[in-house]
């Protein structure tokens, strides 16, 4: 058999990465679903002094805080929102660390955000943020906390520059996301195991 150019064999070492990405990923989901059967309630004052070993919680005792907030979106289209990233601090403190970042792509928050972005004056801001003020101040926030190959160091960095008040071990919360199930963490690990499997079944070819 000819050996394989360079083109091939790094198309294959790109595809096997893919694979073992795949196992990674579905490894992670498989842990969440498997240790959080519920969700766990984590006061705001608690977060910030130590590790959070829950992954789906119910977050309580604080506020959004839009003002501080930021987006994400798609290059080259700053005008494009893809989903906002909101400090949620204790309540009335606004001046405090920031040891929760709320990730949400809900239309209402979006379209607060943007009002506020808006405003021309002090007083219509403020009037903006008290008819808003359920939404900022609901009783508990629940989502998935992002780790592991999910936890995204960029946004945490862009977070710190935009803020002194962040600590390096800021928890990033996905609001309404819940650990997926157990058959679509087994799906991925098959269709990873499938894909290295022939890369194993190629390479060996070359090897004959």
């Amino acid at each position: 058999m000819n050996s394989p150019t360079v083109m091939q064999r790094l198309g294959w070492v790109v595809l096997s990465f893919f694979g073992f990405g795949l196992l990674w990923v579905s490894g992670e989901k498989a842990y969440v679903a498997l240790t959080n059967k519920a969700p766990t309630t984590v006061d705001i004052a608690d977060i910030g002094n130590g590790p959070l070993k829950a992954k789906w919680i119910d977050v309580v005792g604080g506020e959004l805080d839009l003002a501080d907030g930021f987006y994400k979106y798609p290059p080259g289209q700053p005008e494009t929102i893809l989903s906002l990233f909101i400090p949620y601090r204790s309540v009335g403190n606004h001046n405090s660390e920031i040891h929760v970042l709320v990730e949400t792509s809900d239309p209402r928050y979006v379209r607060l955000y943007r009002e506020l972005a808006e405003a021309t004056t002090r007083s219509s801001k403020d009037a903006l943020l008290r008819e808003s003020d359920g939404l900022l101040s609901p009783p508990s926030l629940r989502g998935l906390v992002r780790f592991g190959v999910e936890d995204d160091l960029v946004i945490k960095e862009k977070l710190k520059a935009l803020s002194s008040n962040v600590p390096s071990g800021v928890v990033v919360l996905n609001l309404g996301e819940a650990p997926a199930p157990l058959s679509a963490s087994s799906l991925s690990a098959v269709v990873g195991i499938g894909i290295l499997g022939l890369v194993f079944a190629r390479r060996k070819t070359w090897m004959a």
